[in-house]
């Protein structure tokens, strides 16, 4: 997903408002934009009062800086000119990219940025009074991270909890399901030939909970 700016000219005036879209591939090869979330425009003064801070090295100075971030094309506001750094995002790049890593790094930027206390201002509750603050916190305290240096390189791992025991969960009704078949075939009896089409099938269909058995097959 990326942020896309969608101008336009109005009153002799250009306008800028802004939307969270994603590349989707259609049946036909096409790639098109799909727009995840309408944000609406962003004047002056809500860009004074939304204004947030990241914290940056300073490798000539060996020290933390902090900057805001502004787009190339539009001047730096009075309000900022101490701290205030233009960024060109049609040169924004993301190379070698890792999954994992992805996941570590948003969560440390989400952190670092203090989105929680953002976000906790723009989304109130919903009608059906879900409240999003709540539901952000109970999703992320059940990933747990851990750096791993190995080869040169620096590697993520994540472990989620949640994930893990939805997949013991998953492995144990395919187990089940597996037995069951088994018992069946057990009791009918069939002939040779056919007992393999139905282990095969039963194979298949277990994919790897199929090693968890162990299947003798009657001379």
């Amino acid at each position: 997903m990326y942020l896309k700016c969608h101008p336009r000219f109005k009153d002799g005036k250009e306008h800028r408002y802004w939307s969270i879209a994603e590349k989707r591939r259609c049946a036909d090869g096409r790639v098109v934009d799909r727009h995840v979330l309408y944000l609406g425009e962003i004047n002056d003064s809500q860009h004074a009062s939304w204004l947030r801070m990241i914290e940056a090295f300073d490798v000539a100075q060996q020290q933390q800086t902090r900057l805001a971030l502004f787009p190339a094309d539009r001047p730096i506001p009075d309000h900022a000119r101490d701290c205030g750094v233009q960024v060109r995002l049609a040169e924004f790049a993301l190379r070698r990219p890792r999954q994992w890593g992805a996941c570590w790094g948003a969560s440390r930027l989400w952190a670092q940025l203090q989105l929680e206390e953002f976000w906790r201002e723009k989304l109130p509750a919903s009608r059906e009074g879900t409240r999003w603050s709540h539901v952000l916190q109970v999703a992320r305290p059940s990933v747990r991270v851990k750096l791993l240096p190995q080869d040169g390189e620096l590697y993520v791992l994540v472990d989620s909890g949640a994930r893990v025991a939805k997949e013991w969960a998953m492995r144990r009704r395919k187990l089940k399901t597996l037995w069951t078949r088994l018992r069946q075939l057990q009791r009918q009896r069939p002939s040779y030939e056919r007992l393999l089409l139905e282990l095969g099938a039963a194979k298949k269909t277990a994919g790897r909970v199929w090693s968890l058995v162990s299947v003798t097959l009657p001379e």
